[in-house]
């Protein structure tokens, strides 16, 4: 039973309502009916995953606002969150977008960012009750204080992620949902922290009670502030430490960056994933009758028994199709050009009843079952992200099929050689066997014949020639001359020797046989001949394994057909992972420089400078120290997910520094000395800097550890996000003091 819709809430209730009908059937003795294949329940699981993250993340924000600011504050800015989505999802309904996976994924990773704006507007209210504000006052006061710095942090984040839109093809249309829903979300998330958030706290908070209250983080964050404006003044009044910070975070930099450069950090396109089944499939030789091939598939149904994590698997033989891969199935009876061929979906325990990943499981398999010398057996692993054509791909394209065929046999041999690849194929497929005959031009050009003319003979032999049609009631029948060439025991068909002895008239009068203008021989013809830019061309396909860096394998592989002679008209190219890699990361790449144009724009705006939009600007790299020694210290690889989150990073760890700096230059204009106005500002914006960053990455952090596939996009944050928080307040007062120390001695502020 396949369901096709674009809801996917739609396609999880018909496929519970199919599965309580089948369950009502009353059956035979002794008969059973087994859900083979349900993808629903990957939906279902998917949606409930990301559903529990976003509730757990939920419930951690509102503790952590209620420690940091109190409980009144905290319930306010827990409150914020579903009117948030409650906006973002008639924005995404009135878009046409649904909640998918995708969409879910999108909203879990805004989660952690759009209390930020809320936080900043609390900790200013409760900032200026302190200092004797009216509850009201306070209210107006912290969202004029804090309108622009909010304004063009949202905008920086919104940027980072809005130019995914450019990358282009089939991954720009898988990404297209992340940016569009996470802008809704920030969005929509500043509209009610500059309006909805104050008004609510106008009604509920008392100012008098506040003054005398604090958090329970209140006291801790006094502490701390006082003794980081301390260390903030000791570092920017004096040059040895000054240099000494810059010295240290230029070198963690390059440190940092030297991880993927050396490929200590492995890049991949898409992680491996944890699925619930895999498929197998067996390709014997072609012509070999359907008994045959079941006597393999019987060998390998018995190996797979031996697996305790199979709940069971289905097999089908004469076909090319698995359950579960999508499109029509088609059973070929014994003898029809597919008996050769037979698949098997592995069905899995639930992964909560196993402890191996199905990757793993197939690894084992694999080895298990791969050598047989009947037939190719290929363990084919489901993966996640939009379609590719392989991890590993080599296009071989040219003009002579027979030079492609041996070159594409010299790259399988070199492939399978290469440590880390597996089921390495070729688009090459073998069709029936075939006689072929082969015309001598010389011998042609001697008795005075044309190839057409000795080709139109044989087929005339062989399919007869249509003479003439009939009409029978109606019907257009055709009427086809055939040669009498064999009588023997009723045989009618036409055998080789009997065609290479047909006699043929030359124009001079002259009998030969055909046997003597020509050549035959027995040989396999192919099923199809694929062409790219009118150029035959032949592709060789392979997997990798987990740990395998497609970038090294491809290294390997080059260097051994750098070896090859390659005949003039010949070319040989990658695709596959490599290909998608070096696009999609240009694509990203783009991505990111339009991003970061778009800050910069929105940064010179609110400062009215250049130098300090390019200070902020200069918190992208701290980033980078956190992002590529996190993610090699925890084991995952630098895939396309994780440099999604690099470039996400852009619009995020800049939000920081936008708040510190407007903090000193608000001091600047209240004529405090400059290197007190630095300092201040650093003990003063140290709570929510902090506060933000914290919930930013509590958000983000249980989508991270639960989803394989979106770990590296979550980690990427995270790290980046921690290292960013830490550096930022230290380094940025640092270049804050270098770039304007010279403004500041001209104005007499030092």
């Amino acid at each position: 039973l396949e369901i096709f819709g674009k809801d996917d809430s739609n396609i999880i209730k018909i496929a519970e309502e199919a599965k309580s009908t089948i369950e009502q059937y009353s059956l035979p003795q002794n008969t059973k009916i087994t859900i083979s294949n349900d993808n629903s329940q990957f939906i279902s699981e998917e949606l409930g995953r990301l559903t529990d993250n976003g509730i757990q993340t939920t419930v951690i924000i509102i503790v952590i606002l209620f420690l940091a600011l109190g409980l009144t504050q905290g319930i306010i800015a827990g409150l914020s969150i579903p009117i948030i989505f409650l906006i973002s999802f008639t924005v995404m309904n009135l878009m046409g977008m649904t909640l998918n996976t995708l969409s879910l994924f999108a909203l879990v990773i805004a989660l952690g960012l759009m209390v930020d704006t809320t936080i900043v507007i609390m900790e200013g209210i409760h900032e200026n009750i302190k200092h004797g504000f009216s509850t009201k006052d306070a209210a107006l006061a912290s969202v004029y204080m804090y309108r622009w710095p909010l304004v063009a942090g949202t905008m920086t984040t919104v940027f980072a992620f809005f130019p995914m839109l450019l990358v282009s093809g089939i991954i720009g249309e898988f990404l297209k949902t992340l940016p569009i829903t996470i802008a809704a979300t920030l969005l929509a998330s500043l509209f009610v922290a500059l309006t909805i958030a104050p008004s609510i706290t106008t009604k509920f908070v008392n100012a008098e009670k506040e003054k005398r209250k604090s958090s329970i983080l209140e006291p801790l964050f006094e502490k701390l502030g006082v003794k980081f404006h301390h260390i903030i003044d000791s570092i920017i009044s004096k040059k040895s430490k000054r240099i000494l910070v810059m010295l240290c975070a230029i070198i963690a930099f390059m440190a940092s960056m030297s991880l993927p450069l050396t490929q200590k950090l492995t890049v991949e396109m898409f992680p491996e994933t944890d699925q619930n089944y895999f498929i197998v499939q067996i390709e014997t030789t072609k012509g070999t009758i359907i008994s045959e091939t079941e006597k393999i598939v019987d060998g390998i149904e018995a190996t797979l028994l031996e697996f305790p994590e199979i709940d069971n698997f289905i097999t089908k033989i004469g076909t090319t199709q698995a359950v579960g891969i999508s499109g029509n199935d088609t059973f070929f009876a014994g003898g029809t050009s597919n008996s050769h061929l037979a698949n098997i979906t592995v069905n899995l325990i639930p992964k909560e009843e196993r402890e191996r990943k199905s990757y793993e499981i197939a690894t084992d398999i694999r080895s298990a079952i791969e050598y047989n010398p009947n037939a190719k057996i290929t363990v084919e692993e489901i993966t996640e992200g939009p379609p590719s054509e392989g991890a590993l791909t080599v296009r071989i394209t040219g003009d002579e099929l027979e030079v492609l065929k041996n070159l594409a046999n010299q790259i399988i041999k070199i492939a399978e050689k290469t440590p880390g690849t597996k089921n390495i194929n070729t688009s090459l497929k073998p069709g029936l066997d075939e006689f072929k005959f082969s015309l001598d031009r010389d011998k042609l050009a001697y008795y005075g014949l044309s190839a057409m003319q000795v080709s139109g003979t044989i087929r005339n032999i062989v399919q007869g020639i249509n003479v003439t049609d009939i009409t029978i009631h109606g019907d257009d029948l055709p009427i086809y001359l055939n040669y009498d060439l064999n009588k023997k025991n009723g045989n009618t068909n036409i055998s080789i020797d009997e065609i290479e002895n047909f006699q043929i008239t030359t124009p001079q009068g002259i009998k030969i046989s055909l046997g003597e203008i020509g050549q035959y021989e027995f040989g396999q013809s192919l099923s199809k001949i694929d062409r790219e830019d009118q150029k035959r061309i032949i592709k060789v396909t392979g997997d990798t394994n987990p740990d395998a860096n497609i970038v090294e394998i491809t290294e390997q592989i080059q260097s051994e057909i750098d070896k090859m002679e390659i005949p003039q008209g010949y070319e040989i190219s990658f695709g596959g992972d490599l290909e998608n890699i070096e696009e999609s990361f240009q694509d990203l790449f783009k991505s990111m420089f339009v991003a970061i144009i778009l800050i910069a724009f929105t940064l010179v705006l609110m400062f009215n400078s250049f130098s300090q939009p390019m200070i902020i600007l200069l918190t992208l790299p701290l980033a980078l120290i956190g992002v590529f020694p996190g993610l090699y210290i925890i084991g995952l690889n630098l895939s396309f997910p994780a440099f999604l989150g690099v470039v996400a990073l852009s619009g995020v760890v800049v939000n920081d520094a936008i708040v510190l700096i407007d903090r000193i230059n608000q001091n600047r204009a209240h004529k405090i000395p400059f290197n007190t106005a630095i300092s201040e500002a650093a003990e003063a914006r140290l709570q929510p800097i902090i506060m933000t960053s914290i919930t930013t990455i509590v958000g983000i952090l249980p989508l991270a550890i639960s989803n394989e596939f979106w770990a590296g996009l979550g980690f990427s944050l995270v790290f980046g996000l921690a290292a960013s928080t830490l550096l930022t307040l230290i380094v940025i007062p640092v270049l804050y003091y270098r770039f304007e120390v010279r403004k500041a001695r001209k104005n007499g502020e030092l």
